[in-house]
């Protein structure tokens, strides 16, 4: 079954569909609908999809028990190995074809310059894609819209940050006035009267629309570093398997995991802190 926990076995790192077919974690198991897919708009700004989970860890807990694997509630298709692999793949095989391209214009490019150029003239240097590029593009096709909108999020929730001092000066204001006389409450309009009752139903609108957008913001962030690292985890191990025995030689075993577990996870801690920066 598509659960937690079991999206990172070998076999969804496997290049044999037959496996994924037979772990459950490919085509086969897209009649496992997870609860977050059927939600409605509502559920899924406050999580009440993920409910039945506290529900049951509320019960175990009383009764001394912890939850078990088949308690989790099932992945979303994008969230799953077998996905995640395939957006890398194909992002991969797309920045293939682009460098090829490129490559073939250049070659092009300097045959007929070299035929029309001055001996002594200085050739134009071109940088070369290197690894971290096509790195750099995969993960960029695997984190898609969801990561920008969690970017917009972001800067939502920034400017609502922004707007509290303001709405507190107005409100202290607005009690300053009616202590000291200057407001008529016979005959001042209503907005001028009742200016501070306004203005502190606005500042707590805000705030709450403030902790909706902010857990919007961390769950796709954090979503985000989850599936970066699955996806360099996934292109780690199917590069091992395809290393011939001089290759192997030159990385141990210890680095290989190092590169799959330390490295990958560092990536993952990366990635929500990256709207942080601007």
């Amino acid at each position: 079954k598509t659960k937690i926990g079991t999206m990172c076995t070998p076999e969804s790192f496997s290049d044999d569909p037959k496996k994924q077919v037979k772990k459950g974690i490919g085509p086969s198991s897209n009649d496992i609908v997870a609860p977050e897919d059927n939600a409605w708009l509502p559920s899924k700004f406050v999580y009440s999809w993920a409910g039945p989970v506290f529900r049951k860890a509320s019960i175990a807990d009383k009764a001394g028990e912890g939850l078990n694997h088949d308690d989790l509630l099932p992945l979303t298709e994008e969230d799953t190995a077998s996905s995640i692999r395939t957006k890398f793949d194909l992002a991969l095989a797309k920045w293939r074809a682009e460098a090829g391209n490129s490559k073939n214009k250049d070659q092009k490019q300097n045959a007929n310059t070299a035929e029309t150029s001055v001996p002594d003239a200085p050739k134009s240097s071109k940088s070369k894609p290197t690894s971290t590029s096509r790195t750099s593009f995969a993960l960029k096709a695997v984190l898609g819209h969801p990561f920008l909108a969690a970017g917009v999020l972001k800067a939502m929730n920034t400017m609502i940050q922004f707007s509290y001092p303001f709405l507190l000066n107005d409100i202290l204001k607005f009690v300053e006035e009616a202590q000291g006389g200057e407001i008529d409450f016979d005959s001042d309009s209503i907005w001028h009267r009742y200016r501070g009752y306004w203005l502190s139903a606005i500042l707590f609108t805000l705030m709450t629309l403030k902790n909706i957008i902010e857990n919007a913001y961390f769950y796709r962030a954090f979503r985000a570093g989850y599936q970066a690292r699955v996806a360099i985890t996934v292109a780690i191990y199917n590069k091992s398997l395809r290393l011939t025995n001089v290759e192997r030689q030159s990385m141990t075993l210890g680095e290989l995991v190092n590169l799959m577990q330390i490295d990958a996870s560092k990536i993952e801690m990366f990635v929500p802190q990256f709207h942080l920066l601007w």
